[in-house]
């Protein structure tokens, strides 16, 4: 078995983040004419902590200082509201914020523009300023690059 190493370029510009998916939508109403009632399952809400802490404007934060907030759903776009309502950012300056997860205690911080996972597993988000010098340097890989 053999494996190839691809360098994978850099994006420009931050990739735009996903639309909010919703649930389907489940069936109300009494029975029809003989036939049975059909029982759709909805899906449950997932619900999970989110550990969070503002950097300043080099991507510095003291790790003494995570606040706690539980989020339902999956939606980053949500999860970016919600987290600017907590920093008093407001929600007509949302895309002020950039959020941000790490790989372990040390890694490397990465952009999160994916919707969270199907678990509800905690997380540790670190949030910077859109416009600081610690959000314009991160790397958002091109993953559609030929």
């Amino acid at each position: 078995m053999q494996f190839i190493v691809e360098a994978i370029p850099p994006r420009a510009e931050p990739p735009e983040l996903p639309p909010v998916v919703w649930p389907p939508a489940v069936p109300i109403g009494g029975p029809i004419r003989r036939q049975r009632r059909r029982v759709v399952q909805a899906q449950p809400v997932l619900r999970r902590k989110i550990h969070y802490v503002r950097a300043d404007d080099q991507g510095n934060f003291s790790p003494l200082v995570w606040r706690m907030l539980w989020f339902d759903g999956r939606s980053v776009l949500h999860l970016r509201r919600d987290l600017a309502a907590e920093l008093g950012v407001g929600e007509a300056n949302v895309l002020d914020i950039t959020m941000c997860v790490r790989a372990g205690s040390n890694g490397r911080l990465t952009p999160l523009v994916i919707d969270l996972p199907f678990d509800e597993q905690a997380m540790d988000i670190v949030v910077l300023a859109t416009d600081s010098p610690a959000a314009e340097a991160l790397v958002h890989p091109d993953v559609a690059a030929p």
